[in-house]
């Protein structure tokens, strides 16, 4: 009976061992820094002040544009 016992738990333990599957998972330094470009805080708060920066780049090129301006409540000769 412990011959057959042990050979149960042989048995199983082969099919508990080959059953487990190795992680392929693996990943690139290059999609490594992709992930943490786009989910780390700290990056998405660095491109929140890039957007920031640029939006007053463009608010500061707008002073120099050409304006049409009128005034109707004076006449100028």
């Amino acid at each position: 009976m412990n011959k057959y016992f042990i050979l149960v738990l042989l048995f199983c333990s082969c099919f508990l061992v080959s059953g487990q599957q190795n992680d392929t998972l693996v990943l690139r330094f290059n999609e490594y820094l992709g992930y943490v470009k786009k989910f780390h805080p700290i990056a998405k708060q660095a491109e929140l002040a890039l957007s920031t920066g640029q939006a007053n780049l463009l608010k500061a090129r707008g002073g120099f544009d050409p304006k049409l301006d009128v005034d109707y409540a004076e006449k100028g000769f």
